[in-house]
C-alpha cells in the first residue's frame, strides 16, 4: 500500500507558500495542515503543543506514513516520532534546527539567564512589519529583503497570496509575528532520547546557515538511521528552488518505499 506524505511547513511560512513545491509532489496527494498552531492561544514555552498536533494529523495512517518537515516542519516531525516510535515509515527532514549538545546546552543557559532573544530571531520578527495597505506594498517590502533575494518571482507571489490576509484597513501576516517570535523562543534545549531511533533522509541547506558543520558532524554520529544531502541554496531551499528540490525528493520517496517493502517481504526466519 502506497504510504499516505504529510508536509508541516517553517515557522511564518503556511503551507500553502509552498503550493509550487507540493504540486512536485501532487501524485503523492501531500496532506498539509496549512498553518500550525492556529487554535493555540499559547505555546506554553515548549513545541510539545504542536508535536501533539502533529502526532494527531498522521496517526490515523497507523504507521503507513512519511513525513516532509521544512525547518520547523522537520523538528515536529523528528519529536512526534519520538514520542511514538510507530508513527512514520520514515521522514525527509528539511534543514531542522535540531542542534548538537554543544548550541543546545548554549541555549539552554541563555534561556535560564533570560536573554535567549537577544540571541534568537525572534527580537528581529518581534520588529517586523506586519500590516500592508495592498499586497502589492507587501511584495515590494518583501522583495527588498535579504531573507527573499533567492526566491523566484512565482514564490514571492505566492507567499504574498497565501502569507498575508484581509485585516481591517488591508492585510496582515497570516502566522501573526508574534507566534512567529514564540516559536523561535520555544526551541528545544533537550532531546529525548528516543529521538536517535528517526530514520529517513536528511537535507540540509550547503550555505549552512542553521546547521553548521559541527551540527551535521554530530547527526552523523547520533542518527545512523538518516542519511544527509546537501542542498544548493539557503535555509529557505524549498521556496528558492521548489521543483528541482521536488525532483530530489520524488526520487527518494521511490528509493524509501521500495526499502520499506523489501524489509516488509523478508520473512522473520530464514532456512539456512
Amino acid at each position: 500500500m502506497k504510504p499516505r506524505l504529510f508536509f508541516f511547513h517553517s515557522n511564518g511560512f503556511p503551507a500553502r507558500t509552498y503550493g509550487h513545491f507540493l504540486k512536485t509532489l501532487e501524485t503523492w496527494n501531500p496532506e498539509a495542515i496549512n498553518i500550525l498552531g492556529a487554535d493555540l492561544s499559547s505555546l506554553g514555552g515548549t513545541m510539545d503543543p504542536m508535536v501533539e498536533e502533529v502526532i494527531s494529523q498522521v496517526a490515523p495512517a497507523k504507521g503507513n506514513a512519511i513525513g516532509i518537515g521544512h525547518s520547523l516542519g522537520g523538528s515536529l516531525c523528528i519529536l512526534a516520532q519520538a514520542s511514538q516510535p510507530n508513527l512514520f515509515q520514515n521522514m525527509i527532514l528539511l534543514d531542522p534546527p535540531i542542534f548538537s549538545p554543544l548550541k543546545r546546552s548554549a541555549i539552554r543557559w541563555l534561556r535560564r539567564l533570560g536573554i535567549l532573544e537577544w540571541f534568537s530571531p525572534s527580537r528581529r520578527v518581534r520588529r517586523r512589519r506586519n500590516t500592508f495597505t495592498s499586497r502589492n506594498q507587501a511584495l515590494e517590502y518583501f522583495a527588498a529583503k535579504p531573507l527573499f533575494q533567492d526566491f523566484p518571482k512565482s514564490s514571492l507571489e505566492l507567499y504574498i497570496e497565501e502569507g498575508l490576509s484581509p485585516a481591517q484597513n488591508g492585510f496582515q501576516l497570516r502566522i501573526p509575528r508574534e507566534r512567529e517570535a514564540e516559536i523561535y523562543d520555544s526551541i528545544p534545549d533537550r532531546l529525548p532520547e528516543t529521538i536517535y531511533a528517526g530514520r529517513g533522509v536528511l537535507i540540509y541547506s550547503q550555505k549552512m546557515e542553521v546547521l553548521k558543520h559541527l551540527d551535521l558532524q554530530w547527526w552523523k554520529k547520533s542518527f545512523p538511521g538518516f542519511k544527509q544531502i546537501g542542498f544548493p541554496g539557503g535555509h529557505l531551499f524549498p521556496l528558492e528552488a521548489p521543483e528541482k528540490l521536488g525532483n530530489l525528493i520524488q526520487s527518494i520517496l521511490i528509493d524509501l518505499t521500495e526499502e520499506h517493502a523489501e524489509k516488509s517481504e523478508k520473512p522473520l526466519f530464514e532456512v539456512a
